[in-house]
């Protein structure tokens, strides 16, 4: 055991133990917003500052007491220090305010949402926030890259949370779900494209409330999901399966339209409030 000071008070401890888990272990607090007993120090908030003798101002919870080191917790100085963190980490709050999981996403899913209800075992909860983010869940908890576990911070501790796979087993869960829609608005759009984007289109249009019409050149829809994807990768009964939810919201598809040909975009303009244009760019790519 050694002799320290803190505040005037003396106290013994165990060679090797942090100035901030010594302090806290005889009643005198000292402010930490990053400390972790169960995990090395990766980086510090600054607020869990102090002043030493004969070292100045360091971080308690990273500086390990020594034989009759004084330590004092709350100087004039040591105030202004942790003033100036906390400041420094409120200068960048538009960082912190939305996790780096749901910044990473191109959709912009409210994963560490979905990742907590799941754990508490609230899938329909799960399901409808996922669906306020996206018509095809199972689809995308199969085919995404993860950009969101890219981002996750738990890699920091072990590795990054399964949030792909979660999403996967929270949309192959709602088989029967069916998405809220707003009262109807009259208005009627037509969508020419059966793809991704003309069904997202589809799919967030009907929810506000439109009639939707989805006009494509393909005998089924889906676009390169159905025909640029292989089946190991992307099974058709799952997206056949998540494509009959927006049919069960009463969209409306036309399959065997090709613009130009079956279909004239000029008269589409009279016929409809507005037309969506998701034609995508088919294409081989030599390797």
């Amino acid at each position: 055991m050694i002799t320290v000071t803190i505040n005037g008070k003396k106290l013994e401890a165990q060679e090797g133990e942090m100035i901030l888990t010594v302090a806290r272990s005889a009643g005198i607090e000292i402010p930490a917003l990053c400390a972790e007993d169960r995990l090395a120090p990766y980086n510090s908030c600054g607020t869990c500052v102090v002043d030493v003798e004969g070292m100045g101002i360091v971080k308690s919870c990273s500086t390990p007491v020594r034989e009759g080191m004084v330590v004092t917790t709350d100087s004039p100085e040591v105030e202004d220090t942790r003033r100036t963190a906390i400041e420094l980490l409120l200068s960048n709050h538009w960082g912190d305010c939305v996790a780096p999981c749901q910044q990473a996403c191109p959709a912009h899913t409210d994963c560490q949402g979905y990742v907590g209800l799941t754990a508490n075992k609230m899938f329909e909860e799960s399901l409808q926030l996922l669906y306020e983010a996206l018509p095809f869940p199972a689809v995308f908890g199969r085919i995404c890259p993860a950009p969101c576990e890219d981002a996750c911070r738990r890699q920091i501790a072990d590795e990054p949370v399964q949030i792909r796979h979660i999403k996967r087993f929270v949309g192959d869960y709602g088989i029967d779900y069916l998405p809220s829609i707003l009262p109807d608005t009259g208005k009627v759009i037509a969508v020419v494209g059966g793809g991704p984007a003309g069904l997202s289109a589809a799919y967030f249009l009907r929810r506000r409330g439109h009639t939707v019409h989805v006009f494509d050149a393909m005998p089924k829809m889906g676009g390169m999901l159905r025909y640029g994807i292989p089946d190991y990768r992307l099974p058709q009964d799952v997206l056949d399966r998540e494509i009959d939810v927006l049919r069960r919201m009463n969209i409306v598809f036309y399959n065997g339209k090709r613009l130009g040909k079956d279909i004239d975009y000029d008269e589409l303009k009279s016929q409809y409030d507005a037309v969506f244009l998701g034609l995508g760019a088919w294409g081989s790519r030599s390797m």
